[in-house]
């Protein structure tokens, strides 16, 4: 701004007359206030941002003569955010951008926070009062989720129908919060997450499992379960999963059919017992006799499996006692057991089943007289 003072009016004397006029010039330069404005449709100036991924951009106006933007403590701004400022043509500030992704690693699973302040009162500022601006980013850690049990085996397991699964260990961390599970043990097997999966447990030092009781199977049965975390950061986004099988055995049984044989006969010796039949289940499971000296002789176990899907199949007990049996009662057991040179039986618990023969003597007659004619 330019001024100018002249004077005036000075009526002089009656020997001068009137005086002249004298003036003075001078200029005013008047600088703008400094300033830092966020332009709000970009980035906040506090944001939490996921580690690896891009913060959103911070604008910032920046305005003052011949004035730039600074950060008071540039160690403070995090390595892999940049700190860019575009002079305005007329030397009366510009646009700071703050942009990038935090690279420096984190340790532990808690969330970093990275705070640093922006001031016009930096190598170039104007004679006006400087402001400042304070940012402060969020970086949570990437999910991690590993397999924290014992027993590498332990995630593929097999086991007995309606019988405890050994516990599947695992642990959540980084910025993991929680896990979604997924899978037929959860659709078809009756686990719910509510009910079956623990997480973050305190008093668990390897913080997380899976556990319950294996559904019930009428034959092998594969269930598939999937752990998927959730991070507190932008869930669903570069998330983790560990995946595994459960394999689920029919139990074993030895089923005896009531319109076949009783499992207590009485039959004469040479005469053939009404066959008795067994239903026999588990995988790759065949009945065998536990002791077979106890089975009279002359009576046989034959055993049907089932070629299909190799899930037991059917027994019979058949024949009739030879001559060589003594009378009396003859008590033996089949089993689903390994018994003698038969070995077909699965992990799960073994059955038996209890039958008694009695063998009758063949009737005798003789003449008792004393005289033979």
């Amino acid at each position: 701004y330019t001024y100018t003072i002249t004077t005036a009016n000075n009526p002089g004397g009656p020997l001068v007359g009137p005086c002249g006029t004298s003036s003075i010039t001078g200029v005013i330069t008047v600088r703008p206030e400094e300033s830092l404005t966020v332009r709000p449709a970009n980035g906040a100036v506090t944001q939490q941002v996921c580690y690896g991924e891009d913060l959103t951009p911070i604008v910032i106006d920046v305005v003052g003569d011949n004035t730039f933007a600074s950060a008071v403590v540039p160690a403070n701004i995090p390595n892999g955010v940049n700190f860019n400022f575009v002079e305005d043509a007329d030397n009366m500030g510009g646009v700071l951008t703050i942009s990038g992704s935090p690279s420096d690693a984190i340790v532990g699973n808690n969330a970093v926070t990275y705070s640093f302040i922006v001031t016009t009162d930096g190598p170039n500022t104007s004679p006006c009062a400087g402001v400042t601006q304070q940012i402060d980013i969020e970086v949570v850690p990437a999910s991690t989720l590993v397999y924290a049990g014992a027993d590498p085996s332990v995630p593929n397991q097999t086991v007995c129908s309606g019988t405890p699964l050994t516990d599947i260990e695992f642990r959540i961390g980084g910025g993991a919060r929680d896990v979604n599970v997924s899978g037929t043990l959860f659709t078809a097997g009756g686990f719910t997450r509510a009910g079956n999966v623990v997480v973050n447990d305190p008093s668990n030092p390897q913080n997380s499992e899976i556990y319950g009781v294996a559904p019930v199977v009428a034959s092998t049965t594969t269930f598939t379960y999937e752990i998927t975390t959730i991070n507190q950061c932008n869930p669903g986004t570069n998330e983790i999963s560990y995946a595994g099988v459960i394999t689920v055995l029919p139990s074993e049984t030895i089923v005896h059919r009531g319109a076949s044989g009783a499992t207590t006969q009485d039959v004469c010796i040479n005469q053939n017992i009404t066959p008795i039949i067994y239903d026999v289940t588990g995988q790759d499971t065949h009945a065998k006799f536990v002791d077979a000296s106890l089975v009279p002789s002359g009576i046989s176990l034959d055993f049907a499996p089932d070629q299909v899907t190799g899930n037991g199949g059917v027994a019979t007990i058949l024949g009739s006692p030879d001559a060589t049996n003594a009378a009396g009662d003859y008590t033996f057991e089949i089993t689903t057991a390994v018994s003698g040179g038969v070995s077909n039986t699965s992990i799960c618990a073994d059955q038996t089943q209890s039958i008694t023969i009695s063998v009758k003597p063949l009737p005798t007659m003789v003449f008792s007289g004393a005289d033979p004619a």
